[in-house]
């Protein structure tokens, strides 16, 4: 494909999107692109071409220093050597440890980029380092917990000492039951502190291996959209009905539970019985399997992932499946991206 084409989508990108000053998954940015320019690119071509494009985008004549970092920032893509020695002299910057921008300003101040490259699990990596001290955190202090139960029967013996010796003398008997009966709350109170000891640690043991909800439905929708399929539509609408479903924003799904579902859809897609009313809707398995390997990519599985293999080798295999397979796939993705929520 003519490099004319990632010129003009960048064009687009940084007279329409420069607003954006935080890094943005590019099926989201290729969506509204492709929705307002006459593109027919399918979005992995376009996504990896681009890629490729801003490796040298020190050659690209078409941009300035700013609109170029605006580009390598927003796409979270990495800066080379040569451009990294530009960006020097002209600013200060600071890249994470995959060579990302993290932060950049102009010497005179009047540009600045600054934020976090978009990570496994489409979250910060930031983030990912808080969530990750706070689950260590939350363990350590389980057994100190333990501690603080067996030294209450040795504050309950302490209490006491006083309530028998005020027994013996007599007059102040009813103001020191009154005192051990406050001590007795504070006592009540004390289990409640370690139920928010442990409270938190079983909201990390959720938060910790999650996957971002709405990020999810965003890459569904657009695999959806490079199907271009008719059989999909329904579930093309459903997918924008969710999006704009506020209730998703903080939506949070168990990142074993999503992996789950693919596993089961990918058995659809292999060993699903077919029929004949399937023949229109023939397509090659590698096609499928692909888009869907690269989404699960995005969204931050790991490459070495077993699931991940499994489907990059099963790419070259001489296989077809029907179309209605891939709609059980979808509807399955669907369903594990969009759980319950109160």
């Amino acid at each position: 494909m003519s490099s004319n084409a990632y010129t003009k989508m960048a064009k687009w990108v940084v007279e329409h999107r420069w607003n954006i000053v935080e890094p943005t998954p590019f099926a989201t940015l290729y969506t509204d692109y492709k929705r307002n320019q006459q593109c027919n690119n399918q979005l992995m071509t376009m996504q990896l071409g681009m890629a490729k494009y801003l490796k040298k985008v020190e050659q690209v004549e078409q941009f300035d220093i700013t609109q170029k970092v605006h580009l390598l920032f927003l796409l979270s893509q990495a800066v080379n050597e040569e451009f990294e020695r530009t960006l020097h002299n002209e600013g200060i910057l600071e890249l994470d440890a995959n060579r990302r921008i993290t932060f950049f300003r102009t010497n005179d101040g009047s540009f600045e980029r600054s934020g976090e490259p978009l990570t496994r699990r489409g979250r910060p990596r930031k983030q990912e380092e808080m969530i990750a001290e706070d689950t260590v955190d939350v363990t350590e202090v389980d057994t100190p917990s333990e501690d603080v139960n067996t030294v209450e029967p040795t504050i309950n013996q302490e209490i006491v000492e006083p309530r028998v010796n005020q027994e013996i003398v007599g007059p102040a008997v009813n103001q020191e039951i009154v005192e051990p009966r406050v001590n007795q709350e504070i006592e009540i109170v004390g289990p409640a502190v370690n139920r928010e000891i442990v409270e938190p640690r079983v909201n990390q043991e959720i938060v910790g291996p999650t996957m971002d909800a709405m990020r999810i439905l965003e890459n569904l929708h657009s695999l959806v959209f490079v199907l271009r399929k008719p059989c999909l539509r329904e579930f093309e609408n459903d997918l924008l009905q969710e999006l704009r479903n506020q209730r998703r924003r903080n939506t949070r799904i168990l990142e074993r539970d999503f992996l789950q579902s693919f596993e089961t859809g990918l058995r659809i897609l292999v060993n699903g019985a077919t029929n004949q009313q399937d023949g229109e809707g023939i397509m090659r398995l590698n096609d499928i399997l692909i888009p869907l390997s690269l989404q699960l990519l995005n969204m931050g599985i790991r490459h070495n992932c077993p699931l991940v293999k499994e489907m990059i080798a099963m790419t070259s295999e001489e296989k077809s499946i029907p179309i209605r397979k891939v709609k059980n796939v979808l509807d399955l993705l669907f369903e594990a991206a969009t759980p319950a929520v109160g």
